[in-house]
């Protein structure tokens, strides 16, 4: 480090290639931040959109809808009787992935509209009951995730069928936390204090 870069460091002054890198850093986690939210809008639009088809207006949206449909059988097993219905048609995403997008899209707005995340200090570590080698968010993660394992598991064990608007609930905490993760890490340009 340049003793210009130092000096700037402690007085609270950053550096401009700092300054750059900061910018470059917010650019991108608002980029990903818009194309999660477009998705999303795309997934609420595309049954409105499909349904206008068949009334004869064909502006081009209900190719979008096809597509949007088709993006999300790449991902998602579309069931009719697990989705969420708009306009008399299913979205092209079953109710846990839609639970799982929209709270995607929550957690990078959240980290957008919250104040910058600041660096913690390096003795700051993690409780001595935390098992040695589990980053933290790692751990927040699998701990996200319970609720849409719980159900996924009692489903595939034919013990509970929760319903559309259950698996979509349960999926919120596991979107939700890694829309905040991914934003996090998008809202810290020092490549030391991302996983490896």
């Amino acid at each position: 480090m340049s003793s210009a870069n130092a000096t700037s460091r402690r007085s609270g002054a950053r550096a401009p290639s700092d300054v750059t890198t900061v910018r470059a850093s917010r650019r991108l986690r608002a980029a990903c931040t818009g194309v999660a939210c477009a998705w999303v809008a795309l997934i609420l639009l595309a049954p409105r959109w499909a349904s206008q088809a068949e009334t004869g207006v064909t502006d081009g949206r209900s190719t979008i809808a096809a597509l949007v449909r088709l993006a999300g059988a790449r991902v998602c097993h579309q069931r009719p009787e697990r989705s969420f219905h708009l306009y008399g048609r299913s979205l092209p995403v079953c109710g846990r992935c839609t639970g799982l997008y929209v709270a995607g899209a929550a957690g990078l707005l959240l980290v957008g509209i919250g104040r910058q995340p600041r660096v913690a200090p390096a003795s700051a570590g993690m409780p001595a009951w935390w098992p040695a080698g589990i980053d933290r968010r790692a751990g927040a993660l699998v701990a996200a995730a319970v609720p849409t394992a719980l159900t996924w598991g009692l489903e595939w064990a034919g013990v509970w069928q929760p319903g559309t608007p259950m698996r979509a609930i349960a999926a919120l905490p596991l979107g939700l936390t890694a829309g905040w993760l991914v934003g996090r890490a998008l809202s810290q340009p020092d490549e030391s204090l991302l996983v490896h």
